[in-house]
Formats: C-alpha cells, sequence, structure tokens
C-alpha cells in the first residue's frame, strides 16, 4: 500500500470541513484513530481483503 500518497491524500482533505472530511474518508473505507492521526485502516484489509 502506498502510504505517502495516502498521507498525501489525507493531508489535502485536513484543508476540508471537519465534517466534510469525516465523510469523506468514511466513504473511501478509511477510519480516523484518534482526532489528529495519519494511522488509517482501510476496511478492507481489516476484513482481511485484498488490495483495491
Amino acid at each position: 500500500m502506498a502510504i505517502v500518497e495516502l498521507v498525501r491524500d489525507i493531508k489535502r482533505e485536513m484543508l476540508m470541513e471537519r465534517e466534510s472530511r469525516q465523510l469523506w474518508l468514511h466513504d473511501q473505507g478509511y477510519f480516523w484513530i484518534g482526532s489528529f492521526s495519519l494511522v488509517v485502516i482501510r476496511k478492507s484489509y481489516a476484513k482481511g481483503g485484498r488490495m483495491p
């Protein structure tokens, strides 16, 4: 998984409103761990899934 690209996408989304960012992350299948964390889990990985 391209962690660097994922971090860039998250940082870009941080410029949006907090609610909008959370909705975007949810739609993308990501979970925030803590209020300001770069630790993100893909739902597909959490369920033992495959590369998107």
